[in-house]
């Protein structure tokens, strides 16, 4: 396989992403030797199949991909948002289990999350979306005064920012 075939895999499978079908996405990027790409395709490959594996519900190996598409770009701050965003949905659905986590740990999924919007900030600090989930992940851990300025700093970059998990403190804000 050369590297051309590699591109046009890797093109119908981002297309089959954005229409919804992520087995077929899959598929196709599976059928990729991605180590003939260079880092930053790879990077694209990982993410959109962390991606696809996000919508199905299989979160575990999204987390995996998102890892290993930061393994090839680590600077690139969409990543770390969707990563984060991954870890806080794992969360969602896994209550009984993050019980467990933070009685035996101390650490949670929404930690996991935290720390992956803070290294999205690191490398964009002007991406509003990562400060807002930021301060979502703060107040769901009860760090309230924390959380509210990361919300004020979200909406002072973006004054049109959609309150998407419908936090009570965001709303409070003037």
């Amino acid at each position: 396989m050369n590297k051309e075939k590699c591109i046009k895999l890797f093109d119908k499978g981002k297309g089959l992403y954005k229409k919804g079908k992520y087995r077929a996405a899959l598929s196709e990027f599976s059928k990729m030797e991605i180590d003939l790409l260079g880092n930053y395709d790879e990077s694209l490959v990982h993410h959109f199949s962390a991606l696809c594996h996000a919508k199905l519900a299989r979160l575990s190996r999204s987390i995996k991909e998102f890892k290993k598409a930061l393994k090839y770009n680590p600077n690139y701050s969409k990543i770390h948002l969707d990563l984060g965003l991954t870890y806080y949905y794992f969360h969602k659905e896994n209550k009984v289990r993050e019980f467990f986590l933070k009685f035996f740990t101390a650490k949670t999924y929404l930690h996991y999350a935290l720390k992956a919007f803070e290294a999205g900030i690191i490398i964009d600090s002007e991406n509003a979306q990562l400060w807002y989930y930021r301060g979502y992940m703060l107040q769901l851990i009860g760090k309230d005064l924390e959380a509210m300025e990361n919300y004020k700093k979200a909406k002072k970059l973006d004054k049109k920012l959609k309150n998407l998990e419908k936090s009570r403190l965001f709303d409070d804000l003037k």
